[in-house]
């Protein structure tokens, strides 16, 4: 404004009609602009010369793209559309007017203001609140004020494009419709929709977790990669890993065949069952002496007046294996025999070993062992895995209890 005041100063001074003429000119210009400021104060655009103005500071003035800068902070589009929309007026003199001015008598003034196409001439249309001439193409869009709805954007005219940027661009009063652009994902392209003056709602096959299906869910190239899983044996628990969508390689302690090695091996919580490994003893009463016979031989168990009371009664091992010890069978010199570890027969006089009956355990830990109690009734050595046996031959027939003979097993 300042430049203009110094140019009309220097001007060569008009007549006086002449000046009349322009004073009143500018009285009404006046008036106009005032109208004009108070539809601005009271209207809740931020730009009262047509929405197309970009009043961000990133954008340049030089009629190309500013490159799409940053989204202006202020009440602008919220997506800059990297457009320069800026209107340049008529030259006036030496001084440029604004877009939405006229050059007037040698000034720039505004056209006359307007809120409705009744207030304008009849050769003028109310566009962007200002009576302009219909044919008038302010912004350069190509397209006259009289089918334009906003002459202060050339981005914005009938049968424009419509992009994703909260404006109308082809002047059909809707805003962004029908604007899609491809997405993508690292499974696949798909579309997205704007809204908003943004785009949402990618279409594109999501990104999956990783799964044991022979698929690559997360589209990175590989299939069924890093997956494993906890898995477990009737020994233990371990891991496996997934490949070519089926669960391999479980590390889990595996199960094994039992073997005569004190262990466990197919882990269900018996040792060395069906395996051989254990001979069973059975027992025998000689009713004429009371005396009870423990032997493996089942046609020993019925010789010289004995009489099988129970087969497989309890089991021993058939050979040494390490933490079992000898099970010997003593006779006495009255005839009677007694079984116990001792080698020596316990040192007992006139006893004398006969043979090894089996592999006894000296504890209850061994392989499932349990314990074998010895009890005595005069010369008769009473030998038994059952506790209530046990008992009832203590309180009923008059035994007394010795001790653990050792452990067995009764089960082969």
């Amino acid at each position: 404004m300042q430049s203009r005041l110094i140019n009309l100063a220097h001007s060569p001074r008009p007549s006086t009609s002449l000046r009349t003429r322009r004073l009143t000119l500018l009285l009404a210009s006046l008036v106009s602009l005032l109208s004009l400021l108070g539809a601005c104060a009271s209207s809740t655009e931020t730009d009262p010369t047509g929405r197309g103005r970009d009043t961000g500071t990133s954008v340049m003035d030089s009629g190309t793209r500013d490159g799409g800068g940053p989204v202006d902070s202020g009440t602008a589009p919220p997506r800059d559309s990297g457009r320069d929309t800026t209107i340049i007026g008529p030259s006036c003199g030496s001084i440029t007017c604004e877009a939405l001015e006229r050059c007037l008598d040698g000034a720039c003034a505004p056209y006359p203001a307007c809120v409705a196409d009744t207030e304008c001439a009849a050769t003028e249309i109310c566009r962007n609140r200002f009576c302009l001439p219909r044919s008038a193409d302010i912004d350069g869009d190509g397209v006259s004020a009289e089918t334009d709805c906003d002459e202060a954007n050339a981005y914005r005219y009938p049968g424009a494009t419509e992009t994703c940027d909260t404006l109308d661009e082809d002047c059909d009063d809707a805003v962004d419709e029908d604007v899609t652009q491809m997405c993508a994902t690292a499974c696949g392209a798909g579309t997205e929709r704007c809204e908003g003056g943004a785009f949402v709602g990618c279409d594109a096959p999501p990104v999956g977790t990783e799964t044991c299906n022979g698929v690559d869910d997360n589209c990175n190239g590989t299939i069924d990669e890093g997956l494993t899983r906890a898995c477990s044996t009737a020994c233990g628990t371990g891991d496996e890993m997934c490949s070519a969508g089926s669960w391999v390689m479980c590390d889990a302690p595996p199960s094994a065949a039992e073997s005569c090695n004190l262990v466990d091996d197919d882990c269900d919580g018996s040792c060395d069952e069906g395996a051989s490994c254990r001979s069973a003893v059975h027992r025998s009463l000689k009713s004429s002496t009371g005396e009870h016979f423990y032997t493996t031989n089942r046609t020993e168990a019925v010789c010289c007046g004995f009489t099988v009371e129970h087969y497989d009664f309890f089991h021993l091992y058939s050979s040494s294996k390490p933490g079992l010890v000898p099970f010997y069978r003593c006779l006495l010199a009255n005839g009677f025999h007694f079984y116990t570890q001792s080698a020596v027969c316990e040192g007992s006089a006139g006893a004398t070993r006969e043979l090894t009956v089996g592999y006894i355990a000296r504890s209850a830990s061994v392989c499932g062992s349990t314990p074998l109690y010895r009890l005595r009734r005069g010369n008769d050595h009473f030998y038994t895995p059952s506790a209530a046996e046990r008992d009832a031959a203590i309180s009923t027939y008059g035994y007394v209890y010795e001790s653990i003979a050792g452990y067995v097993w009764t089960t082969p």
